[in-house]
């Protein structure tokens, strides 16, 4: 049985292009079809309650993306990041994340009489084989697979300020701003060629301003006439239903969903649901106030380099009526595994 699982695996990496890459002095490779853009390491954010693999969060493209320090993954040592450090940006069927390495070497084309099949299965392992180039070994790291590790470690917050992994001397935070800096505007640019002319929703939930595409929304109700019913033992961001005309809609406290209260104690005397037009998921935002439909301009656009919410759930912020609201990427809220373990 072994066996026919050997050949087929051989017979698929020939020919693959990789990305061969160091990480304190050892060799590690990474299938390029999943490479996206290589650069130098800016200075990304880097909040308080992160997963401990993931380094910081900065905008690419024009969401925010996790930056993944894959060191504690392979139990290598943590050493501070240096100015000619690089990022990998890597996009799989399900996300878009960075690693951070310390030198791109090379691209490689493998030959299949060089491949080392681990000695163990490597299904959910992080390492898929080993690669003989240049009488040394090369790991082959999947990249689903670090994927996985980060979502699977979401309680398993990183204990260390990752703030103090940058070089702190005046010359080397300059140049790390301004390459954090031409991301902001590359990413503030994409997205105002994306959204621009798009229609936007603008509510208030918790004291907290968001926008949503209308394209996203079938219907606004008001809770009062409607009959919600409280769910117990579920997560605090969705403990209630809805009945809607017989329909029963799952509703969403987005300042419990993004973290942005550090208890559950938040203001439940909600107004609206917003219900979302989204087929294979019952679910509405409860909401305090509805504002307006608002059609977005460019001069509105803001770089809000301080948002709590840059972890892929907000797009960007504009400003309007003396207000900051944070476009909702919602094809990220509905697509989380956290909505889904609710609905079990």
């Amino acid at each position: 049985m072994k066996e026919n699982n050997i050949i087929p695996q051989k017979i698929e990496n020939e020919n693959r292009k990789f990305i061969l890459f160091e990480i304190n002095n050892i060799k590690y490779a990474i299938d390029a079809s999943y490479v996206v853009e290589l650069m130098h390491i800016p200075k990304f954010e880097t909040p308080n309650k992160m997963s401990k693999y993931i380094a910081g969060v900065m905008p690419y493209d024009p969401v925010s993306i996790n930056i993944i320090d894959i060191r504690p993954i392979l139990n290598i040592k943590i050493e501070k990041y240096k100015l000619n450090d690089s990022l990998i940006i890597l996009k799989t069927s399900e996300n878009i994340f960075g690693i951070i390495v310390n030198k791109i070497i090379d691209i490689i084309t493998l030959d299949n009489s060089n491949i080392q099949l681990l000695p163990f299965d490597s299904a959910n392992k992080l390492i898929e084989f080993l690669y003989y180039y240049q009488k040394s070994n090369v790991s082959i790291i999947n990249p689903y697979i670090i994927d996985d590790i980060v979502k699977n470690s979401k309680n398993e917050q990183n204990e260390q300020n990752n703030i103090n992994l940058f070089p702190l001397d005046e010359n080397s935070d300059k140049i790390l701003n301004k390459r954090q800096h031409n991301l902001y505007i590359k990413s503030k640019r994409i997205f105002e060629t994306i959204i621009e002319k798009e229609n936007f929703l603008q509510f208030q939930t918790d004291n907290l301003n968001f926008a949503l595409n209308i394209k996203y929304i079938k219907e606004i109700v008001k809770l009062s006439q409607n009959k919600s019913i409280e769910i117990p033992q579920v997560p605090k961001y969705i403990n209630k239903i809805v009945n809607v005309r017989g329909d029963y809609i799952n509703a969403l406290s987005l300042s419990i969903f993004l973290n942005n209260t550090g208890n559950d104690n938040v203001n439940e005397k909600y107004k609206n649901l917003i219900i979302l037009d989204i087929k294979h998921l019952k679910i509405g935002i409860l909401a305090h106030e509805i504002f307006n439909i608002h059609s977005l301009k460019p001069e509105e656009f803001v770089l809000n380099i301080d948002s709590k919410f840059h972890t892929g759930y907000i797009t960007g912020d504009i400003f309007n009526n003396n207000k900051l609201f944070s476009i909702l990427n919602i094809e990220k809220i509905i697509n989380d595994e956290k909505l889904y373990i609710t609905q079990k």
